[in-house]
């Protein structure tokens, strides 16, 4: 039984048809290798087998097992969710976390205000990773938030 086997695999995008009727076995344990001139069909094939295209036509199997395109919506939002948070750990490791906190809930905290603000916090966290507010120390441990002038 080949390891991986390829039976009548067609491609096509739109009008062209970029691989035709592909027949490919590969045994375990053997090297194989697709060569060809650019624009052959290399890297298509190898986007199919690999679950990146659906097969226009064909089938391919691993093991004796038919292939199913592995981008289902719930690797997708996983995927999406991973970016999302290490962007946010990249944008949190890239600030000052504690003078991004005095300048923005802290400050609002200690502004006499009856409520605190959240919407107020957030446009005083996007003003300090903008650079509008920064934070000086004082003596005795004090700080104070300095506005920067805009042009």
């Amino acid at each position: 039984m080949p390891l991986l086997e390829i039976r009548k695999l067609t491609m096509r995008f739109g009008g062209l048809t970029a691989v035709k009727d592909l027949d490919l076995s590969v045994q375990e344990g053997q090297i194989f290798s697709v060569i060809g001139p650019n624009g052959a069909g290399k890297t298509t094939v190898f986007n199919a087998v690999t679950g990146i295209y659906d097969p226009t036509e064909g089938e391919i199997f691993f093991n004796g097992r038919p292939l199913l395109r592995p981008l289902t919506w719930k690797l997708r939002f996983a995927c999406l969710a991973v970016g999302l948070v290490t962007g946010v750990v990249g944008l949190l490791l890239a600030i000052n976390i504690d003078q991004a906190w005095k300048a923005t809930i802290k400050r609002n905290m200690l502004q006499g205000r009856d409520s605190f603000s959240y919407a107020q916090a957030g446009r005083d966290f996007i003003g300090y990773v903008r650079g509008d507010l920064a934070t000086q120390p004082l003596r005795g441990g004090q700080w104070e938030v300095i506005e920067a002038e805009l042009d």
